[in-house]
């Protein structure tokens, strides 16, 4: 909230989801996601199982699921795409990644290993299953493009330019 209260410009929050459908320290509150939109942010939907509600057995409907909650609390003009893949990386190597530190002693750091990406989105290979998803749940091709990348590429042209 500090970032976002003190930034003059938008801001993004890269890989999260809301805490509402899942309680995970990592997830954030419905008054932030609100906060981030008011100052033209965008949110990226985090694809990973760890931070769905279902955990494990998370779909690309569940996935779904989180983009169309935080479509409705803050409008699509400020969700994106999170997905984080670590394809091929061992565990240590994604440790280290995160964090920089041992998370063994992080108690702040929740993530479960191996990393686990939802049914239906398991790479990058993956994202016109998120495409066709959003189209069969009713968006139109322009909000889906938006959804898809056009949001972040607003925000890094206000941003840095």
């Amino acid at each position: 909230m500090d970032a976002i209260e003190a930034s003059t410009k938008p801001i993004a929050i890269t890989h999260t989801g809301p805490r509402a459908m899942c309680d995970h320290t990592r997830n954030k509150a419905d008054e932030q996601l609100k906060a981030l939109a008011a100052k033209g942010g965008v949110v990226g939907a985090f694809a990973l199982c760890q931070f769905m509600a279902r955990g494990e057995k998370a779909t690309l409907s569940d996935f779904v699921d989180t983009v169309d909650y935080m479509v409705n609390l803050i409008g699509v003009d400020h969700v994106g795409i999170g997905c984080d893949f670590t394809l091929g990386w061992t565990a240590e190597t994604c440790r280290w990644v995160f964090t920089g530190r041992n998370i063994d002693k992080d108690p702040h750091f929740q993530v479960s290993w191996p990393l686990l990406y939802p049914e239906g989105i398991q790479s990058a290979a993956d994202f016109p299953n998120i495409t066709r998803a959003l189209l069969e749940r009713g968006y139109g091709e322009f909000d889906v493009r938006k959804i898809m990348g056009e949001n972040f590429l607003r925000l890094f042209q206000e941003t840095w330019n």
